[in-house]
C-alpha cells in the first residue's frame, strides 16, 4: 500500500496536481490518517458504487504540503516516501502526462 501511495504522490507532484484523493473503508482509513491525509467529511462515510455501496471515508492530501507534514511529524515512512529512489517503482511520465493532456 505504501508503494502505491508513493507512486500516486510522485505522479501527482510531477503533474502539478493540487490534491491527492483516496477512499478507504475502516480498515484502510487509519493508514490514510496516519499519512496525514485530511478526512474530507470528518468521519462521515459515503457509499461507493464500485464497492457494492459499502461505506467509505474520503481523504485528501494537499500535494504541496505533503513533504512538510511527513517531515514535521517525523513520520516513519518519510524516508521511503520522499528521500528514497525506488527502481522497482517505475513511472512512465510521458504516458501519465499524455493521459492528463499535459506536454
Amino acid at each position: 500500500m505504501a508503494a502505491l501511495c508513493k507512486a500516486g504522490y510522485e505522479i501527482s507532484f510531477a503533474a502539478g496536481f493540487d490534491y491527492i484523493f483516496a477512499v478507504g473503508r475502516r480498515s484502510t482509513s487509519e493508514m490514510y490518517r496516519s499519512m496525514h491525509f485530511d478526512d474530507v467529511f470528518a468521519g462521515a462515510t459515503v457509499p461507493i458504487s464500485y464497492a457494492e455501496g459499502r461505506p467509505h471515508s474520503i481523504f485528501a492530501l494537499p500535494v504541496s504540503d505533503a513533504d512538510r507534514r511527513w517531515r514535521s511529524s517525523n513520520h516513519s515512512l518519510y524516508g521511503f516516501m520522499a528521500r528514497t529512489e525506488h527502481p522497482d517503482i517505475q513511472i512512465d511520465y510521458d504516458r501519465v502526462f499524455a493521459a492528463f493532456g499535459q506536454p
